[in-house]
C-alpha cells in the first residue's frame, strides 16, 4: 500500500495570512471620527417623550416594599393596582 502525502498548511502560514494586510482596508486613515448618527435629533426626542409617557402611564410593577416607600416619598404614585407611576417631572 502507498501512503498519499498530505499537504498541510502549517502554522507559519497561518500566521502569514493573519499578518497580512487586509485586501480592502475597512477603515483607511484619515477618515473623522463620530461621525456616525443613525438617529436624528427628531427621532431621539421621540423616544424619549415616549419612555416619558410610559413611565408616567405604565410605571413599574412588583416593585419591593421599601423601594416603592421610597419612591412614594419622592413623588412617584401609587395607581392603586400595586404599579408605581412616575411623574414627568419627577423621570426628568
Amino acid at each position: 500500500m502507498v501512503k498519499k502525502s498530505v499537504a498541510r498548511g502549517g502554522r507559519s502560514k497561518r500566521i502569514e495570512k493573519r499578518l497580512a494586510k487586509p485586501t480592502i482596508d475597512p477603515c483607511p486613515p484619515g477618515q473623522l471620527g463620530g461621525a456616525y448618527k443613525p438617529l436624528n435629533e427628531q427621532d431621539i426626542l421621540q423616544i424619549y417623550n415616549t419612555a416619558l409617557k410610559l413611565l408616567e402611564n405604565l410605571g413599574i410593577g412588583e416593585v419591593p416594599e421599601r423601594l416603592f416607600n421610597d419612591l412614594i416619598s419622592i413623588g412617584a404614585k401609587d395607581n392603586g393596582s400595586g404599579r408605581v407611576l412616575f411623574p414627568k417631572a419627577l423621570s426628568e
